[in-house]
């Protein structure tokens, strides 16, 4: 039951994402690399922040340490980026469908990207993972609104208004599962 919580969020952090996506495309691309805003970073390098984030988390519940962060220069523009984080989503939300109820205590070892040796339960570190990317977005949608640009209301009461049939399907299961036979 945990675990479906997790994929709801999982759900939630690409439909905001995707909204995010959309407004960022209706910038030029000298806007969409300008750092010319209140946080002195682009939304370029913002959005290559929140696709790293979510590739480098992955790797470390699936078992592995990078040893870096996705870059700008490895990303340059927007295709690449798109390409990298569609392929970032794809995975995120395999391993989200896969983990179960079971396995959200466990304790994951990992090593940053500074070197040092960390754990956390696989739980606490999908919690971490989907709430620093409302924390992302956040920013991102501060310097979309500083260019002109009316950032989507990406709130999870309005992806749970948009996203109603969702509501009910999880409804539905729920009560079968509790249903008496």
């Amino acid at each position: 039951m945990i675990a479906e919580h997790f994929q709801i969020l999982c759900d939630y952090n690409y439909w905001a994402h995707h909204q995010l996506w959309d407004c960022a495309l209706q910038l030029s691309g000298e806007q969409f690399a300008s750092k010319e805003n209140v946080l002195g970073l682009s939304v370029h390098e913002q959005m290559v922040n929140m696709a790293s984030a979510e590739w480098l988390w992955t790797a470390r519940l699936r078992g592995t340490s990078p040893t870096h962060h996705l870059t700008v220069a490895m990303l340059p523009d927007r295709d690449a980026l798109r390409k990298r984080w569609d392929a970032v989503e794809a995975d995120l939300r395999d391993y989200v469908r896969n983990v179960r109820d079971s396995q959200l205590g466990e304790i994951i070892a990992y090593t940053t990207t500074w070197g040092e040796p960390q754990r956390n339960a696989r739980w606490e570190i999908l919690a971490y993972l989907f709430q620093r990317g409302t924390d992302y977005r956040a920013r991102a949608a501060v310097t979309l609104l500083q260019m002109g640009v009316q950032p989507p209301e990406i709130e999870l009461l309005h992806y749970f208004r948009d996203n109603e049939q969702h509501r009910l399907r999880i409804a539905l299961e729920r009560f079968h599962r509790q249903a008496p036979i």
